[in-house]
């Protein structure tokens, strides 16, 4: 039997990350490739047979251990860019039963959500604070969510659990839950800025996408300053928002570009905190652009409340291979899908779910494994993880895999023996 290898795997437009940790969280496989430019456009996967070359490539040749080998099936934990994602946050009345939390999500996030539901494959979470249930809708499009699946299938690498981007961010810079204080995860990409809210449990309860990126601060200062881009975005990187570089002009200008930034900051902290009435203590900024000197003293004079930049090797161990090539902040999502993969009980909204709940005929090879809500079974020598009920994943365990329907069917056939010989036993 093939040994199952669960590894993180994260994607960008210019390159594609993976890790594999042990239990204890040491590194065991590591790899990092570019992709060409038009391999990924604007999150999606338009050359496949491309990105399946790189991917297999990049799986062929991880340090220290090579992921890609005869003897494992590889599975892999994923996050998509929160700008495809589609959210809504709201506090369960107390007049509506657990029972009826499903109908309740769904039926208020049809009111928001500018998409026909139909159109997406969905899931939410639910936590309690406080006696206060807090619910997260998330929600992504089917045909964004089929292609990201066929990428990975086609480069024979089997997703186990889909989420997004600011879930595998908390698991790579958060304590683990429950934690003690409400905090905020600002991720500036290079396209957008996503902000996240998380409470006890750890997940993000509320989020918003600001259209403002690292690319948008660059090409705003080669404009102002009548730059190249390149000259631009030496300059941010170097003098980023320290005063000590006034003369440069570049801080003042970044100020500006943070603007509507800081905005979206503050207003997302106020309707937190209205909403339920937990304050919050801290900020970690994550992305290319947390490495802009003193961006994060900007931050907490503006927002006033204490500031870091994101640094998840202090996550793992034995990283120092890792570090050699990239620095912590580039780290921070493979980081977190990796500890979602070593500890399966992390998982979280898996899009994953209901996408095998509507494909289950059309994806019978190859197999899936789903890793949601933390429920996760040991099954022989690999885990398997059940998407929505134990009979449910059993049935769609006997369904994909070879090896558990020949037990299966030797296990029918000695019942019926035993039977046999029972009934002759009695009759004879």
């Amino acid at each position: 039997m093939k040994h199952s290898n669960l590894i993180g795997v994260d994607v960008s437009e210019t390159s594609v990350k993976v890790l594999q940790l042990d239990i204890n969280n040491r590194v065991t496989a590591f790899g990092k490739a570019d992709l060409p430019i038009g391999v990924i456009e604007k999150g999606v996967i338009t050359n496949l047979a491309e990105f399946s070359r790189i991917l297999n490539n990049l799986l062929e040749t991880t340090k220290p251990n090579i992921l890609r080998n005869e003897d494992s099936i590889l599975r892999a934990v994923l996050c998509v860019p929160e700008s495809k994602l589609f959210s809504y946050y709201v506090t369960v009345p107390a007049s509506v039963s657990q029972a009826d939390e499903k109908a309740y999500l769904y039926d208020e996030a049809s009111k928001i959500i500018p998409v026909e539901m139909d159109s997406l494959y969905s899931n939410y979470h639910v936590a309690t604070e406080n006696g206060i249930r807090r619910a997260t809708f998330l929600g992504i499009k089917k045909n964004y969510l089929n292609n990201y699946i066929k990428a990975f299938t086609q480069a024979k690498v089997e997703p186990a659990f889909i989420g997004g981007e600011l879930f595998a961010i908390g698991r790579a810079v958060l304590n683990s839950p429950p934690l003690e204080e409400d905090c905020m995860i600002v991720d500036i990409g290079d396209k957008s800025t996503s902000i996240g809210m998380f409470s006890v449990d750890a997940v993000p309860n509320l989020s918003v996408l600001v259209k403002q990126g690292g690319q948008y601060f660059t090409e705003f200062l080669a404009s102002k300053l009548a730059i190249s881009i390149e000259n631009a975005e030496t300059m941010k990187r170097e003098f980023g928002l320290d005063a000590t570089h006034e003369a440069t002009q570049v801080p003042s200008l970044l100020r500006e570009c943070l603007a509507p930034i800081i905005d979206k900051i503050i207003s997302a902290q106020t309707h937190f905190e209205q909403r339920t009435g937990s304050p919050i203590k801290h900020i970690i900024i994550s992305g290319g652009s947390a490495l802009m000197p003193k961006l994060d003293t900007f931050i907490a004079e503006k927002v006033g409340v204490e500031t870091s930049i994101a640094n998840p090797f202090t996550k793992i161990r034995n990283y120092d291979f890792v570090a050699n090539n990239t620095n912590a902040v580039f780290m921070t999502n493979v980081i977190g899908l990796a500890i979602c993969a070593n500890q399966a009980d992390l998982a979280h909204i898996n899009f994953l779910a209901q996408y095998l709940e509507e494909n289950d005929e059309a994806e019978s090879s190859p197999e899936f494994d789903v890793m949601t809500n933390g429920l996760v079974q040991k099954l022989s020598d690999y885990r398997k993880a059940f998407s929505v009920s134990k009979l449910q994943s059993i049935l769609l365990l006997f369904k994909t895999n070879t090896n558990f329907k020949l037990v299966a069917s030797l296990f029918a056939l000695l019942l019926a023996v035993v039977i046999l010989l029972l009934v002759i036993n009695r009759y004879m």
